[in-house]
């Protein structure tokens, strides 16, 4: 038992004599002997990033989605950050997937936009930073399978959004990348079922390159894995559509 116990307080030591070397070794290798809470961002600051994603449709019904070409979609960020860390920001998405399946030329297709409006805030949790908001996103999201008896969802609403950005530090310029985002929608669809709920759920995984400054500009690459569902919506209200695949993103703080 003592044998145990001394194994694991030798282990114990190990990780937090790991742990100090390697912030130590991050603070000498960035130049910068700052606590890793210390954001640094400034009195304020203003961003925007241009997103470029390329998806493919599936679907919790096997008849939908059946062969969908993967599509290109964009999303448009801007925001403000104030010297506090509390900022505002826009989001705008948009997204088109639609293909003639089968031998009778059955038209699948998958047509969403949103637009967000959220207050942020910086957070950060040890070598974590990051940013968390909330707000308000309004959605139109256009569902259809040609099939037999030709299933659409044409919903339309608004609703509310949370969401969660973190980057943590690989060496000065390189850090991994994740962001998470989840809204609750309620609206209408065309077919005249009122009082509809919808849930909507995006997941960014990757890394981002942002080198040093340049005359006061911060500009950022960011790419990786992006996966989106979006819940009881299709067929009755009853099945899920989604989309998986990969973005690419370019923007800048100044």
């Amino acid at each position: 038992m003592k044998l145990r116990h001394a194994s694991l307080a030798a282990i114990a030591a190990t990780m937090l004599m790991i742990s100090s070397l390697s912030a130590q070794d991050d603070a000498s290798h960035c130049g910068d002997g700052a606590d890793c809470c210390d954001l640094g961002s400034g009195c304020g600051s203003t961003y925007a990033d241009v997103q470029l994603v390329y998806l493919s449709t599936h679907g919790t019904e096997d008849y939908f989605a059946r062969d969908i070409d993967d599509e290109a979609g964009y999303r448009l960020v801007l925001g403000y950050e104030g010297c506090s860390g509390l900022g505002v920001r826009f989001r705008w998405f948009d997204f088109d997937s639609t293909t003639a399946t089968g031998e009778e030329d059955y038209v699948d297709g998958l047509d969403l936009e949103y637009y967000d409006f959220e207050v942020t805030d910086t957070i950060c949790i040890c070598n974590w930073n990051g940013v968390i908001s909330g707000g308000f996103r309004h959605v139109e999201y256009d569902a259809y399978s040609d099939d037999n008896d030709g299933d659409r969802v044409a919903f339309n609403g608004d609703g509310v959004t949370l969401g969660i950005q973190l980057d943590r530090y690989i060496n000065c310029d390189l850090s991994l990348f994740a962001w998470l985002q989840h809204s609750m929608l309620y609206g209408d669809d065309e077919e005249g079922d009122l009082n509809t709920v919808m849930g909507w759920t995006e997941v960014q995984l990757g890394v981002q390159y942002a080198p040093s400054s340049c005359c006061g500009y911060n500009p950022f690459v960011r790419a990786g894995v992006e996966a989106q569902r979006h819940e009881g919506m299709f067929e009755q209200d009853t099945s899920d559509t989604g989309l998986i695949g990969w973005f690419v993103t370019g923007g800048v703080n100044f």
